[in-house]
């Protein structure tokens, strides 16, 4: 999804792995004088005009896949979606397009798997790709400077590495997103043993007038994603987050217990989430965080202070209104997983709906949507005792996702998990991040929590710092909005 244009194509298979039976182009209005949501009404018209022609020509469309290069429209998109009631629609980062373009660039030179250099303006993500099943096992991210020539320094660095990455890449795939590729190139194959290709471009438009910043290297070149040439427009500084604030904490204060033995826990909080935001709480145990998070999750009362979702207070709401408006705008995910033993794989990502009283085909094909985006749809029927521990708790971020909260509250998610697993489901939460969900996650890995765009320090219950890190703009899986 772009701001000016969508290109769809009707893919067949079961798994989409088939023909593309049908494309097209179309132009979307934009403009000051239109209303507020033109954009998205004519994205969700779209899908539904798509599954109509489709089921008139005999395909049935399973699900719809949006790959988006604007962060605020996935999120207006996401909302929309849900207001609507429109089900199995993945968004999907351009990241993950490019891990299809990886793996097929591996098939056709006979790799076994390969290194992907995904390029976005200020940070580069490696993967390492199978070629087989398309499986990421391991990703490397590096922030990339401002200066240019720091930049591919920064780059050649990361590309020296790809040899040693887990699955013994075979070549390097470079695709880039606002990032003139051929100018890199050179350098990025100097520095590694590994055969460094690209998707093939079309020519460069016309050079225009020079540019701040990043004119000659981060032009903007996104044909590998949208079939479009490149051109290459003034590049302007990314704006400061000016969403609408989603979940807020006002003069919150916690404490057990009651008189003189009451023991406090957290005191005087006042904290703002803004949609679209990658907020990451760390402090040592005793510091309230969790606690926090249990509060700002409406799970338990504060003592005192209010918190406020869509900028309403909850504090008045009864015990039945406070679990409707959880189970509608908040989804949770905790650290030791709490999925039903008794139920299968989709059950728990349905739970829910079934909770609320809803069952049937169109709430089981939504579980199942929600598993093939985490890579888990073929363990849909099996149970949790059959799953390893990052499987389960990726289960259980899809289960927090199944009603389309606006925000998503991770207790420790990784808390419980080895390194290796810890670490594929932070991705799994800046995939989501990076489609428009809103998350806050609470941790106790300080590598973890530096990676985040914004992070929020408690110490004695009290918030001791509350900073955006440097070098996150531009970057698509922590764009600000």
């Amino acid at each position: 999804m772009t701001p000016t244009s969508v290109r769809t194509v009707l893919v067949a298979g079961a798994k989409a792995d088939g023909v593309a039976v049908n494309h097209g182009n179309f132009d979307i209005a934009h403009g000051a004088d239109l209303p507020t949501g033109t954009t998205t009404e004519q994205i969700i018209a779209t899908i539904l005009i798509t599954r109509e022609t489709a089921a008139s020509a005999g395909y049935h469309v399973g699900s719809a896949g949006v790959t988006w290069l604007d962060v605020a429209a996935a999120t207006a998109l996401r909302e929309g979606l849900a207001t609507r009631r429109v089900d199995n629609v993945l968004l999907v980062s351009p990241f993950h397009s490019a891990i299809a373009l990886a793996r097929a660039a591996g098939e056709s030179a006979g790799y076994d798997s390969t290194a992907l250099l995904c390029i976005e303006p200020d940070v580069a993500t490696l993967a390492a790709v199978g070629t087989a099943d398309g499986m990421v096992v391991e990703v490397r991210r590096r922030f990339l400077p401002n200066d240019d020539d720091e930049a591919v320094g920064a780059l050649v660095e990361i590309v020296k590495g790809a040899g040693d990455m887990e699955g013994g890449p075979q070549g390097v795939f470079v695709v880039g997103s606002g990032v003139d590729i051929p100018l890199i190139m050179p350098a990025l194959a100097e520095v590694t043993s590994l055969p460094v290709s690209a998707p093939e471009q079309p020519a460069p438009a016309p050079a225009a007038e020079a540019t701040p910043a990043r004119s000659s290297l981060f032009a903007s070149s996104t044909a590998f994603l949208n079939g479009q040439s490149p051109t290459a427009p003034a590049v302007s500084p990314a704006p400061a987050p000016t969403g609408p604030v989603v979940l807020e904490a006002r003069g919150l204060h916690k404490a057990f217990g009651v008189g003189a033995g009451a023991i406090p826990i957290i005191h005087d909080i006042n904290l703002q989430i803004t949609a679209g935001e990658f907020v990451a709480m760390v402090g040592p145990s005793g510091s309230g965080k969790s606690t926090l998070l249990s509060i700002l999750g409406l799970l338990e009362p504060p003592t005192s202070g209010e918190v406020l979702v869509n900028g309403v207070s909850v504090a008045q709401l009864s015990a039945k209104e406070l679990a409707g408006v959880r189970g509608r705008r908040i989804g949770y995910v905790f650290q030791s997983f709490n999925l039903l033993a008794g139920l299968t794989v989709a059950e728990n990502v349905m739970l829910p709906s079934l909770l609320a009283g809803q069952t049937g085909r169109v709430q089981y094909d939504r579980a199942i949507a929600l598993l093939e985006q985490f890579g888990l749809a073929g363990m849909a029927k099996r149970v949790p005792a059959e799953l390893s521990g990052g499987e389960q708790q990726r289960v259980a971020i899809a289960r927090a996702l199944f009603m389309a909260p606006q925000v998503v509250l991770a207790d420790e998610p990784t808390g419980n998990l080895d390194t290796k697993n810890g670490r594929r489901v932070i991705e799994a939460l800046y995939n989501l991040n990076a489609a428009g969900q809103t998350i806050v996650m609470v941790t106790h890995d300080r590598s973890i929590a530096d990676e985040a765009p914004r992070l929020v320090s408690l110490l004695d219950g009290r918030i001791e710092s509350d900073a955006r890190q440097a070098r996150q703009h531009g970057a698509a899986w922590r764009a600000l909005h």
